[in-house]
């Protein structure tokens, strides 16, 4: 997720290329097929893959260059085990798993890569949710419009499912897309898009089971928007980090973030003028100093507190009951630059709103490029063990 907020959630990624424009000629046999939206009745069934306690892998193979994976990596897996998490959450960039001549995975080295970790998960007794995830703003941006970008990967989507496939429906699952960042579009149109990446994945492997969220950074305000589709083999999800002034503190890919320290929580009246003297200090421009007061004014406001983010998550898990659905909270995080005692405070209390609304939850992430880890050194860190609950 850091990537993922850093880049995406703040700033347009710069991308000079149309969406797999180096594939121009693949577009699957099945691209012309348009069933009709199915929308949501009764369900009697449940999705295949049961999961109840993750954690994602950032830098694995989110990168739209195979940068290849070491036996150190993998062996990390036995160790998530042991930490006491049922599954992982493996970002892939689908970029990366297209060849030179855009036939898609086959025995392309990034496709060897996906197979490598799910041999070793398996190994280790640990289940994997496969996402797609780019955090190019103009990649994401040709997948959601009609045309070759989105036929591309409509039959990228098939081929990875295929993939996927051997390791059997309850050990894997398959996210078509993550944090979209299409704020713009309405429900029922966002519901149409998912159709189709969910018939073309079908195709692939029609019982894997799959995962849907919502087209606004796949956030929770987007998620209970939707309308979910008739079918019990599916899951549904969003990403939580609120508030961001605490949970990015620290962040250097943002100029603000990077130099706010020592932001608490919960935060409320009495913490914002030490926090003001605090962050404004190293804010030198006027405006931005302006902005940054306000921000914080905002925040005290809110009383962000454990109430809040109970409130704000429980929306989800409302949503999900009144719709005979499974949501996974598919990713929380908070930098390590955070105070430590709010930082562990603040997962528990995300923890404890998710499994009060019977949410999976895969935590971000076992080890981090950009200060978001919760292991150290390959092991759990011990405050963040007993934040989580784990055995």
């Amino acid at each position: 997720m850091s990537a993922r907020i850093q880049r995406g959630w703040l700033t347009a990624a710069v991308g000079l290329l149309a969406l797999f424009g180096l594939v121009y000629g693949y577009m699957g046999t099945h691209s012309g097929a348009r069933a009709p939206l199915l929308t949501a009745g009764g369900r009697t069934e449940s999705p295949t893959f049961t999961v109840r306690r993750g954690v994602n892998l950032e830098g694995w193979l989110d990168q739209p260059q195979f940068s290849g994976l070491d036996s150190a990596q993998l062996a990390q897996l036995p160790r998530v085990r042991a930490a006491g998490f049922d599954f992982v959450r493996l970002l892939v960039n689908p970029v990366a798993l297209l060849d030179s001549r855009g036939q898609g995975p086959g025995s392309t080295e990034m496709a060897a890569g996906v197979r490598q970790v799910l041999a070793a998960a398996r190994q280790a007794d640990l289940k994997v949710l496969v996402s797609f995830y780019t955090d190019d703003a103009h990649q994401k941006a040709a997948v959601l419009e009609d045309g070759q970008a989105q036929e591309t990967y409509l039959a990228l989507l098939e081929q990875t499912a295929r993939l996927l496939a051997p390791s059997g429906p309850q050990w894997v699952a398959f996210e078509p897309i993550t944090e979209a960042a299409d704020c713009g579009i309405s429900a029922s149109n966002w519901m149409g898009l998912q159709s189709k990446f969910v018939r073309a994945a079908r195709r692939g492997d029609p019982a894997l089971t799959l995962m849907i969220s919502g087209a606004c950074y796949s956030d929770y305000d987007s998620l209970t928007d939707l309308r979910p589709l008739n079918d019990p083999n599916i899951l549904y999800s969003f990403l939580y980090v609120e508030p961001l002034l605490f949970t990015q503190q620290g962040n250097p890919e943002n100029p603000d973030w990077a130099s706010f320290r020592n932001v608490p929580y919960p935060f409320g009246a009495e913490q914002l003028s030490p926090v003001l003297r605090s962050v404004l200090a190293s804010v030198p421009d006027p405006d931005r100093r302006a902005a940054v007061r306000q921000a914080f004014h905002d925040l005290s406001q809110a009383d962000f507190s454990r109430g809040t983010l109970r409130g704000q998550i429980a929306r989800a898990g409302q949503w999900a009951s009144r719709h005979s659905v499974t949501v996974v909270l598919s990713a929380f995080a908070v930098r390590v630059s955070a105070p430590s005692k709010d930082r562990g405070r603040w997962f528990s209390d995300v923890r404890q709103a998710a499994e009060a609304n019977r949410m999976p939850w895969a935590v971000w992430s076992w080890t981090s490029p950009f200060g978001f880890e919760v292991s150290e050194n390959g092991v759990l860190q011990p405050q963040i063990k007993a934040a989580l609950g784990l055995p």
